[in-house]
């Protein structure tokens, strides 16, 4: 469990990340070994999975994009999963509850991209029926979320 100190160098590092450990600490008036040593336990713990760049697929050329609410034969969502993970067009993948197995981030360049990714995924083995929901506009990002 985060304390609330490992809250707020959280929420720093998920909009200052590329600055220094003593840029984050002054901000939040710490010690810099404090907060080196608090995100190395969130490293170590699992909680910090990795540093990157927040991108905009659009500015990317990715013109479509869509969630995909696949239902898959009862026992092979693992195999799903690892086809679905492997495709070039899947920006990222969900095991879900509901209505389907797996809710897939897909996204393409163009329209005939999309068509023959959207074709091409539903006619992978073991799926048998697929949702898809095209992204009008992103409202808020993944990597905007601000734990509390």
């Amino acid at each position: 469990m985060l304390d609330d100190t490992d809250q707020r160098i959280l929420a720093d590092l998920r909009a200052n990340a590329r600055d220094s450990f003593r840029q984050i600490a002054r901000r939040l008036d710490l010690h810099p070994s404090t907060v080196i040593k608090r995100v190395e336990a969130m490293k170590k713990s699992g909680v910090i999975t990795g540093f990157g760049a927040n991108v905009d697929y659009l500015k990317m050329g990715y013109e479509f994009m869509a969630l995909m609410n696949i239902r898959c034969t009862l026992g092979h969502v693992p195999e799903v999963g690892a086809k679905l993970r492997g495709h070039a067009g899947v920006v990222a993948l969900w095991d879900i509850t509901g209505d389907g197995d797996i809710m897939a981030l897909v996204a393409c360049h163009n329209r005939a991209e999309f068509n023959k990714v959207i074709k091409h995924l539903g006619s992978l083995p073991y799926v048998e029926r697929t949702n898809t929901h095209t992204v009008l506009d992103v409202l808020k990002n993944e990597w905007e979320f601000k734990p509390q």
